[in-house]
């Protein structure tokens, strides 16, 4: 079943309970008169006028209505059509439409008009049959005059918000306690005071000063205590923002000191030179705090020892035959090595602690 567009408000509407009588007449008149004659039987000329048109006359709109027709057309039926200069009427018993058309070509006037009429005698907006050399209506005028609903808007498409870059800190300040583990002779207490740059991207900036407890270092001849002070500089790739993880690689430099207790001379600080690398997790607490967990290795550079030296005695590298010279001299050699302590090749430490964040 072909539905029936909803038609104008003024064509709906009749002007008297009389004309709306004699519409429904001869609209029950119109069907009697199809089932008798068929399809294609509407002669719309027959109740049409058209008066002061210079565009088209009965004829020519009484084909085009034809188009849009789907029954034939009541002998009640009659509409009056007047073309004027700037502005076409179109009266009938149901009611009347004006339209102001000046600058409107004939086409678009026949074919408003054409339309109109079809509504007012039941016909639809939009042609029953195809007529190829008829050429397309013009959507134009159709919209302009109300007959057509313009097609929806398509939804505007909501731009897609843009979401603010996650928040990184600048620069983290954090100290650090834990343990060191064959760093020194024995584990030791240390202190890390770190601070971390943020350079671009990923990758950070990560420079440290470590400090750690004096350990006894075991001598059977002689009590020694050790400690390291050292600054580490690495550069670090992070990933992560709640929990974010760094790994940092980059180079531990600084002094060894030992303490003789009754020896002299009393201290024997040497250097102490590793490379450095770096495992950290941080889980951020708050835009400005966060919590670290970090484990520190160290690789010297060298073989790293204590000597416990006798300055009385000649280094046992001097031939047997040079030694009465050797000891005579002694106040100015550098003395025998008499028992000595090494380094381990690898160390590491453990520390945790609280970091600020700017």
């Amino acid at each position: 079943m072909r539905s029936r567009p909803h038609l104008p408000r003024f064509f709906r509407r009749s002007r008297s309970p009389a004309a709306a009588v004699v519409a429904a007449f001869g609209a029950a008149l119109s069907l009697g008169r199809f089932a008798a004659a068929g399809p294609g039987a509407p002669a719309a000329a027959e109740s049409i006028v058209v008066q002061e048109s210079a565009c088209f006359d009965r004829a020519e709109l009484g084909a085009e209505v034809d188009r849009y027709l789907e029954h034939p057309v009541g002998s009640a039926a009659s509409v009056t059509v007047r073309d004027g200069a700037d502005r076409l009427v179109i009266e009938a018993a149901s009611g009347s439409v004006a339209k102001d058309v000046a600058g409107w070509s004939c086409k678009q006037r026949l074919d408003f008009a054409a339309v109109s009429v079809s509504i007012i005698l039941g016909g639809d907006y939009t042609p029953r049959v195809a007529d190829a050399d008829a050429g397309p209506i013009d959507a134009a005028a159709l919209l302009d005059a109300g007959l057509v609903a313009p097609p929806p808007a398509p939804p505007s498409a909501a731009p897609t918000p843009t979401l603010p870059a996650a928040w990184r800190p600048r620069v983290e300040i954090s100290a650090q306690g834990g343990a060191l583990f064959d760093v020194l002779p024995r584990p030791a207490a240390g202190i890390a005071l770190s601070a971390d740059r943020t350079l671009l991207g990923p990758l950070d900036l990560h420079a440290s000063l470590l400090l750690t407890s004096s350990v006894a270092a075991p001598f059977r001849a002689a009590y020694a205590e050790t400690s390291l002070l050292a600054g580490l500089i690495e550069g670090c790739l992070a990933r992560g923002e709640a929990l974010r993880l760094r790994l940092c690689a980059g180079l531990a430099a600084g002094r060894l000191g030992v303490t003789w207790a009754g020896l002299t001379p009393g201290s024997t600080p040497s250097p102490w030179v590793a490379g450095a690398g770096r495992f950290d997790a941080h889980v951020v607490v708050s835009r400005q705090v966060s919590f670290a967990a970090n484990l520190d290795v160290f690789l010297p550079i060298g073989q790293q020892r204590i000597d416990l030296v006798d300055p009385t005695l000649c280094p046992g590298k001097v031939a047997s035959g040079f030694i009465p010279v050797c000891n005579a001299l002694t106040p100015f050699s550098p003395g025998r090595v008499v028992e000595s302590h090494s380094l381990s090749a690898a160390g590491l430490m453990v520390s945790v602690g609280p970091v600020l964040r700017f």
